[in-house]
């Protein structure tokens, strides 16, 4: 689901607001896709499905678009049985954070799963570069363009994704 169908409410009086509404959203979303499966094939019906959501926070630039001061990053894990796993965030990730949470998944996991991330679930937080990324500079790591995150934020998303995860499995 991405987050920018629904605006970002910023000034809201409820600082969860925003979280709580795309929240509402995905997770209608998710029922419609498990819905849809449980539909298609008796396969199915007896599908397993683990959901863990934690956050943590974070400081925001004050440059560009950003507005500064703490925020918060939500994250989630579901599990559709021990083969499909969907890891989702409130941002747009650089390609080679996504690819890092499949590859760590895999590797704890092994690889007899198909795992997915879901980017713009749950908020609308601009680009999160990996640390790497965001040192070497370049399209999508400077605040004043589009990237409201502090340095270690896309590494901490890949490790509580992780956590989350591990709770679940």
């Amino acid at each position: 689901a991405a987050g920018d169908i629904v605006p970002t409410y910023q000034g809201h009086p409820d600082p969860d607001f925003t979280h709580n509404h795309l929240s509402g959203f995905s997770n209608g979303l998710a029922a419609a896709v498990v819905s849809a499966a449980l539909s298609i094939t008796g396969y199915y019906s007896e599908l397993d499905v683990t959901h863990q959501e934690m956050s943590f926070s974070y400081n925001a630039p004050t440059a560009g678009p950003c507005g500064g001061g703490t925020q918060t990053m939500y994250v989630t894990a579901t599990a559709l049985g021990d083969k499909v796993l969907i890891a989702s965030t409130g941002g747009e990730l650089f390609v080679q954070l996504g690819l890092d949470i499949k590859k760590k998944l895999a590797s704890k996991y092994g690889g007899n799963h198909l795992a997915m991330v879901s980017a713009y679930t749950n908020a609308a937080v601009p680009y999160i570069p990996s640390s790497e990324d965001y040192l070497t500079g370049g399209y999508g790591t400077v605040p004043k363009y589009w990237m409201c995150v502090e340095k270690n934020t896309g590494d901490r998303i890949v490790d509580t994704i992780l956590k989350a995860f591990g709770n679940i499995l």
